[in-house]
């Protein structure tokens, strides 16, 4: 499973109420972007594989080179507003980076964001 969305959406939650293995760029056990993308890319190599992926995935061209690079069952994008994504945010429990930061981030993501052209195996 293939998870996209703005910070906050619930991506995370998502995925580990899956039951499958997460694979998330902000856990620490991923040292660097290559590291994690290498591990994606076996990943989408396995025919057995069992995961969920986390990427915020705002433009149709991030959204299409996590799908090819994972070849998910399952897509899923999480659109949920900005004012619900902030509140969760400041709710959360977890150690994070500067919370301006993850706030900026937020809107970025939505500034961002392109609706798909085609119909890809989305759910809303």
């Amino acid at each position: 499973m293939l998870i996209f969305g703005p910070p906050g959406a619930g991506k995370t939650t998502l995925a580990r109420s899956s039951g499958l293995g997460v694979y998330d760029r902000d856990d620490p056990q991923w040292v660097s972007e290559q590291q994690f993308r290498k591990a994606i890319s076996a990943l989408g190599q396995s025919p057995s594989a069992r995961a969920a992926v986390i990427r915020s995935g705002a433009t149709r061209r991030s959204r299409r080179y996590w799908t090819e690079m994972v070849k998910p069952t399952r897509v899923v994008l999480l659109k949920v507003d900005a004012v619900t994504c902030e509140s969760r945010i400041r709710r959360r429990k977890r150690p994070r980076p500067s919370l301006p930061r993850q706030i900026a981030a937020v809107h970025d993501w939505y500034e961002r964001h392109e609706p798909d052209e085609y119909p890809p195996p989305l759910d809303w």
